[in-house]
């Protein structure tokens, strides 16, 4: 999964399945994402002149509810 949005400033991921999602850079996997837990949720700031683009990885198949603000 990738998600990026021109102008974005903030992004809020949430885990509403039941796997551990890993949140990283490109390339990322499970040996090296930041784990986020089942119901857990992170809120990351970007510069918003500054894209960004935020990977997410899972062993199988995970919803994730995903909010940026631009």
């Amino acid at each position: 999964y990738e998600e990026w949005k021109p102008n974005r400033y903030q992004m809020t991921i949430q885990n509403v399945g039941t796997l551990i999602i890993y949140i990283g850079a490109a390339g990322v996997t499970v040996e090296n994402g930041f784990p986020l837990l089942p119901g857990d949720s992170i809120t990351l700031n970007f510069k918003a002149d500054v894209a960004t683009p935020i990977y997410a990885i899972s062993t199988g198949s995970n919803a994730v509810r995903v909010v940026e603000l631009a």
